[in-house]
């Protein structure tokens, strides 16, 4: 039975959480890390997700028994409660987890109230400290290794970014087991190593994401702000809805673009998703036709030196791209880091393999247009971190390895 307001705020006031004006922030550290030994939460490490152009934050709360849920906002001194608003409920289908989601103002503290008993202690998300500068992370295959994740975590300072990115195959092949428990622990590990409390966290899927009996209902945990009432299909599923997005961030424009499933699998499903996704690709282009930057992200390369990428999309979409400028492209997929330069003819030989939906042995022949930056893999000793730093003069996009840090390969632009 849902707990009404009235009820929620008379536990507030029996909590002695709520006064008759305002209530002090709770200060009880939040948890930075995570073991795969102990049980899930009943209620998950929130994430930031920004919806929209000009951004507006909003707040995801992963949990399960909960009946009523809202962000106590701060004032200006951050010390008491100036609003209280209900969060929105999202059912993920077939587990016990809803995602409970409200609007957090960028400049005030905030602190997550579960059934009238705040969780957690206070927040604010970490907004850039110069506007002029974009610094973004980028997380790519860790394919539901929460130990590869947090060893990437270890190299996330609050120094290096104001954005994550999170790059596809986050997960493997999720699947209905035992509630998606391992999709939810990956998710759970994810927002508490990168502090996404506090630091965005965006998503977009790649071709192991699509894959599993679970597949259909990942993007429940992210996509719940931006889904309009009435204008998706309510059962959700496959192809339902578009996971690409485009933002803003101080010189950067970051246009995302969902290349589906790799080769030719599901053509019926993926081919159309790909094409479906032009107008909004153009569209986005087109909007950032003024920022110094236009960095275009996917899953699966559109451009590598090998045959992991995306022959669909790369027809569908280079000349989109290069008639609007894109600078860079990042990517993962491939499990080996590498950047495939742009101007440099790649000559790729394809061998029929019917598991991947290739017929026939063919070579295809391409000439990027830009740059592609790949991230590695899931094991600790490939994964990485890739870094972009970008002012309105200079972009760099730094990648770092996972077990010790160190710098692997660096590409910079200058205006």
């Amino acid at each position: 039975m849902a707990l009404e307001r009235r009820d929620f705020l008379r536990l507030l006031a029996l909590s002695g959480v709520l006064g008759s004006t305002s209530y002090a922030l709770n200060a009880e550290p939040v948890p930075t890390t995570v073991s795969d030994k102990d049980p899930l939460p009943d209620v998950l490490a929130p994430y930031l997700q920004l919806v929209g152009i000009p951004a507006a934050t909003w707040v995801c709360i992963p949990a399960r028994k909960a009946q009523h849920v809202a962000i106590a906002t701060g004032n200006k001194t951050e010390s008491s409660v100036s609003a209280l608003t209900d969060a929105k409920a999202r059912p993920v289908r077939g587990t016990p987890w809803t995602i409970w989601f409200a609007p957090v103002p960028p400049d005030k503290a905030y602190q997550i109230i579960v059934d009238g008993v705040p969780h957690g202690g206070q927040r604010k998300r970490r907004n850039p400290a110069d506007a002029s500068v974009a610094r973004v992370a980028f997380l790519n295959d860790v394919h539901d290794r929460t130990g590869t994740i947090q060893l990437i975590g270890r190299n996330l300072r609050p120094e290096n970014h104001d954005l994550v990115v999170l790059l596809g195959d986050i997960f493997n092949d999720p699947s209905s087991k035992d509630g998606a428990e391992r999709t939810f622990r990956t998710l759970h590990t994810l927002a508490t190593v990168t502090h996404a409390d506090e630091v965005p966290m965006l998503y977009l899927p790649g071709n192991h994401d699509y894959r599993g009996n679970f597949a259909d209902r990942v993007d429940d945990l992210f996509l719940a702000p931006r889904i309009v009432p009435g204008s998706h299909d309510p059962k959700g599923g496959i192809g339902a809805h578009d996971q690409g997005w485009d933002l803003h961030m101080g010189p950067v424009a970051l246009i995302a673009a969902d290349t589906g499933e790799d080769f030719e699998k599901r053509p019926e499903l993926f081919n159309t998703l790909r094409e479906r996704q032009s107008s909004t690709i153009s569209k986005a282009l087109a909007t950032a036709a003024n920022a110094p930057w236009r960095v275009f992200l996917s899953h699966i390369p559109l451009f590598s030196d090998d045959i992991w990428n995306s022959e669909h999309a790369r027809k569908t979409w280079t000349s989109t791209l290069a008639t609007g400028k894109v600078d860079v492209a990042l990517a993962g997929h491939v499990h080996t880091w590498k950047t495939i330069p742009a101007g440099k003819e790649q000559v790729i030989q394809f061998k029929a393999s019917p598991r991947d939906s290739q017929s026939i042995d063919t070579e295809v022949r391409y000439v990027p247009p830009f740059p592609t930056v790949i991230g590695g893999g899931p094991d600790p000793k490939a994964a990485t971190l890739m870094l972009l730093h970008a002012t309105s003069t200079e972009l760099t996009v730094q990648t770092l390895a996972a077990d010790d840090g160190r710098q692997l390969s660096q590409l910079q632009l200058k205006r």
